[in-house]
């Protein structure tokens, strides 16, 4: 269970999953994985309000134990994802989805780590593919 501060109160959110970015450079080379650092606050945010609308809940009723669940890729399957899906809780049904540009500034963040090993050039070009793990893998 992941913890947070929102608007003055205690939010935990649960993902079974670790995010990482497979990077390629110019010439289609790996570059490497690096573990994505996301900023989920937005989307929960987003994802709790669209939610409160759509099933008039007020903020008092609202779940406190959001899921965060990857939304595979038709191209690539499992690892790879085509963006995440956040549900109310375990029960819910309906989902607000995300696509996978939502991990372009974790991605930036991530890349910076392969300039700094020399796996790419700073303003190089490079492709990248997000895919998960098991929140109990270890990279």
């Amino acid at each position: 269970m992941r913890h947070a501060v929102i608007q003055g109160r205690l939010a935990m959110w649960q993902s079974d999953f670790q995010y990482y970015a497979a990077f390629e450079s110019s010439d289609g080379a790996h570059a490497g994985d690096v573990r994505l650092n996301v900023d989920w606050i937005p989307a929960l945010r987003w994802a709790e309000f669209e939610q409160d609308v759509v099933n008039a809940v007020t903020p008092e009723n609202r779940s406190a134990h959001p899921l965060i669940e990857p939304v595979w890729s038709p191209h690539g399957n499992p690892p790879y994802i085509s963006g995440i899906s956040i549900r109310r809780n375990a029960e819910a049904t309906r989902t607000v989805d995300f696509p996978f540009t939502y991990f372009s500034s974790a991605v930036i963040e991530a890349s910076s780590q392969l300039v700094t090993s020399g796996a790419l050039i700073a303003g190089q070009h490079f492709d990248y593919k997000v895919c998960v793990a098991n929140s109990n893998f270890v990279a």
